[in-house]
Formats: C-alpha cells, sequence, structure tokens
C-alpha cells in the first residue's frame, strides 16, 4: 500500500497522562534523551544540568505531557540548535526528514489514540503501509521512547526526524480532528 498521507493506527495508544507508566516514560525518555544529546556532543554537560533543574521545577508546576528536556533547551535556555539536532539524526543516525504540515492526518473514529502519549514522547504516528507504522519524532535519540513505541505498536516502526513545531502543530491537528469526530459521532448517535 503507498503513502497516502492518512493518520493510519489500529493499536489501542489509550493511556492515561496520571499513570505511572506514563510519567515514568517522561521522566526516563528526557533523560536519556538529554545524555544522550551530551553524549553525541550535540549539547555541553552544564547547559544540561541546568536544563535538568528547570525540567523538574516544571513537573511540579506544569502539565505533566507538555514538559520537555527539548523545549527548555530550544526555546527557554537557547542552548540546542535544532538544525544540528535534526542535521545529526539525518546525517549520523541515518533517519529521514517528515514535514507534518504536508502530511493529512485523518482519525479514525474507532481507534483510541491518546494524544497525551504522542505529547509526552514527543512521537506521532502518522501512517500505517503493510505491516509498518511510520512515527514522527522528535525523540529519537531517547531509547525508552523508541522501545515504547516499538513495544507498543509490536509491528515494524519505521522513524522519521521532525521539528518541534511541525510535531506540535501534527499533534494539536489532531485533537481538533478528534474532537470534531466525536462531536459527528454524538450528533449521530442522537438522530432517530
Amino acid at each position: 500500500m503507498p503513502f497516502d498521507g492518512v493518520f493510519w493506527v489500529d493499536a489501542d495508544l489509550s493511556i492515561s497522562t496520571r499513570t505511572p507508566e506514563l510519567q515514568t516514560l517522561i521522566l526516563r525518555s528526557n533523560r536519556y534523551f538529554g545524555a544522550s544529546l551530551v553524549e553525541h556532543g550535540l549539547l555541553a554537560q552544564a547547559n544540561l544540568e541546568t536544563a535538568f533543574e528547570q525540567f523538574n521545577q516544571d513537573l511540579h508546576d506544569a502539565e505533566l505531557s507538555q514538559v520537555s528536556i527539548l523545549n527548555l533547551l530550544m526555546n527557554d535556555l537557547g542552548s540546542l540548535d535544532e538544525a544540528d539536532l535534526l542535521a545529526y539524526q539525518m546525517d549520523s543516525v541515518g533517519l529521514s526528514l517528515i514535514d507534518l504540515d504536508a502530511v493529512k492526518l485523518r482519525p479514525r473514529r474507532k481507534v483510541n489514540v491518546d494524544l497525551s502519549l504522542c505529547w509526552a514522547s514527543l512521537t506521532l504516528p502518522f501512517d500505517r503501509m503493510d505491516r509498518s507504522y511510520l512515527l514522527a519524532t522528535c525523540y529519537y535519540l531517547s531509547e525508552p521512547v523508541v522501545r515504547y513505541w516499538s513495544e507498543l505498536l509490536q509491528e515494524n516502526v519505521i522513524w522519521y526526524v521532525t521539528t518541534m513545531d511541525h510535531l506540535s502543530r501534527g499533534i494539536a491537528r489532531l485533537e481538533a480532528l478528534q474532537e470534531v469526530s466525536e462531536s459527528e459521532l454524538q450528533t449521530t448517535q442522537l438522530l432517530p
């Protein structure tokens, strides 16, 4: 089946932001991601330590699924250049870049995709081809994220990197589409 630019997920990805499992994923994925940035020479250890101080504070003050080391490093502290991160993942890791703004995202009604998992892992399944899922992520360098999604989907995963802006807009578009789909479903159920 060729890529048609439509979001297809057949697994039940339902998970609550309040579960210990998701909290553990958020903590581990951010720790591993930060350490990986330092290991690959993309970030100084001192900048990571500063970011983790802020991250720990944000865990208490902000919505858990909206907190990320990447956002802090890029936007709040300015100590990581997203272009360098993307270039490293494309050149050294061999991933391709996906522009989620150019992908038509359309959730299926019977699939319960909890987008808090996408926010927490900065990863979005955007298509399915044959027995492979296509995932866009900002956190490929975080081994817990890669392992979590691979185990969750239990099929071949083809990974792509994307920008924080594209990922955020992609997830927001799916949230809006799910709201519309749910309201259409409720309206349909009310009709005789």
